[in-house]
């Protein structure tokens, strides 16, 4: 039981345990070994066992000692933190017992908790800045001591912030942004001027500042659009070897818009630039070997239904493709062998599958009318001669609430799918006679139709 539950005592009126023990226990001796007085596990749904029961089978009482077993580990005087727990023994009536009758050992139900303390403030920083508002700041850690077991953290802030250097500091001037340039001062020609501007603006020196470096204008060198110059292809390059050492490949040629290339706006060449043709081999490629999709499983060789193992084998063939023109075979086995256990035919015990809805109660009126669901025996269906499910295949109850009948009238039967108050009834369900139902339901197929639907109902009245 990799995941055991272990508690401190086990209530034996009521077969039940309470208060956890924390930690891991490998399984029911474990915790019991370890002053358990009761166990369980998640796979049993809560189910305890009493400790007690695990160390007798463990340790059997001799025939010839006086004395009778220990009893049960009391629990543990501290929740937390480091405590005691007893048990006793007692003499064997009519016996005398030599050796003591209780024994005392240590135990620990959980750590206490140990709430969070501030240690000391460290130093605090340099300011941030050296002039205009900035910050400083210290800091602490809760590590005196460090909060454990669920104990509470530290109260109150883990940093502290001063302002400092609250005097204004030197703005150094800023150039704004350049002008646009001014059109060129010449139209054609070799070469022209054009200036642009800026201004010590943004921001102005302030509080001892420096002015802007540097110069508040630009002058450059324009030239005049040359003639555009229009492309054209140089000679083609001699074809290139076929790209394939076997069936089809490709090769090509290629030519450059250089001869001249374009320029100043010129117009680009005319054409392609490449060139692509096919060639063939002088020999054709392999074609490697590929494995096909597995067969299926063949028969297991266990002896069935014994839980022998045995075993079973699937193949594969090397055709997808096969190997052709010097291909490489498929790599690995063609057949694949593995263990088996052999189930074919075995029998298999049916199952209850879930309930459906309550029916629609079997007439509108009065206080004798009644109710009914059922289940199936197919989760699973037995098969191979296993055994059909126990219990009750279709389970009746009372409809309260219903209102009175007219005079001299009894109410229309509903029949299964039709009208009918449905929703108010009797919130325990019933077993047994139901008032205006006849003792017995008939036979067994009249009264749990097996094979038959849901809704398919037979009522009996006296």
């Amino acid at each position: 039981f990799a995941d055991a539950i272990c508690f401190t005592k086990y209530i034996a009126e009521r077969n039940k345990c309470r208060k956890i023990i924390e930690g891991n226990f490998i399984d029911a001796v474990d915790c019991c070994q370890r002053g358990g007085g009761g166990w369980s596990t998640r796979q049993r749904g809560g189910q305890c066992t009493q400790c007690s029961d695990v160390l007798d089978a463990l340790n059997p009482e001799p025939a010839d000692d006086p004395w009778n077993n220990w009893g049960v580990w009391g629990e543990c005087s501290q929740d937390c933190g480091d405590g005691f727990q007893h048990r006793q023994r007692t003499c064997k009536k009519g016996r005398l017992c030599d050796g003591i009758g209780e024994q005392v050992r240590p135990c620990l139900v959980a750590p206490c908790p140990i709430n969070g303390g501030w240690g000391n403030w460290d130093d605090w920083t340099p300011c941030s800045v050296t002039c205009s508002d900035g910050t400083q700041r210290r800091a602490r850690l809760c590590n005196n001591p460090v909060p454990q077991h669920g104990g509470l953290p530290c109260d109150g802030q883990d940093v502290e912030i001063l302002q400092c250097n609250e005097r204004p500091c030197p703005i150094d001037g800023q150039w704004g942004m350049w002008s646009e340039y001014t059109p060129c001062s010449e139209t054609c020609g070799d070469f022209g001027t054009k200036r642009r501007i800026r201004k010590c603006d943004s921001p102005r020196p302030l509080h001892g500042g420096n002015v802007c470096p540097g110069a508040n204008q630009q002058i450059q060198i324009c030239d005049l659009q040359p003639c555009p110059v229009h492309g054209q292809w140089s000679s083609w390059s001699p074809w290139t070897r076929c790209s394939a050492t076997c069936d089809r490949g490709k090769r090509n040629r290629r030519r450059t818009c250089t001869d001249p290339a374009p320029a100043h706006g010129g117009d680009d060449c005319i054409g392609e630039g490449k060139e692509v043709k096919t060639c063939r081999a002088s020999q054709r490629c392999p074609i490697h070997g590929g494995w096909s999709e597995w067969s299926e499983w063949g028969r297991c060789s266990a002896t069935p239904c014994t839980g022998e193992e045995g075993y079973h084998q699937r193949s594969h063939q090397c055709n997808n493709p096969a190997p052709r023109y010097k291909g490489r075979y498929c790599s690995g086995n063609i057949i694949d062998t593995e263990k088996c256990i052999n189930n074919d035919g075995c029998p298999v015990d049916g199952g209850w599958g879930p309930w459906g809805e309550w029916g629609p109660c079997s007439h509108t009126c009065g206080v004798i009318s009644f109710q009914q669901k059922n289940r199936r025996c197919n989760n699973p269906a037995p098969q191979n001669g296993g055994a059909f499910c126990q219990g009750e295949e279709f389970k009746p109850r009372n409809c309260r609430g219903l209102p009175q009948c007219p005079e001299g009238g009894g109410g229309d039967p509903v029949v299964p799918g039709g009208g009918g108050d449905g929703d108010r009834v009797d919130e325990e369900s019933g077993s047994g006679e139901l008032p205006g139902l006849a003792s017995g339901f008939g036979d067994d197929e009249d009264y749990n139709g097996s094979g038959g639907d849901d809704d398919d109902y037979a009522y009996y009245y006296n």
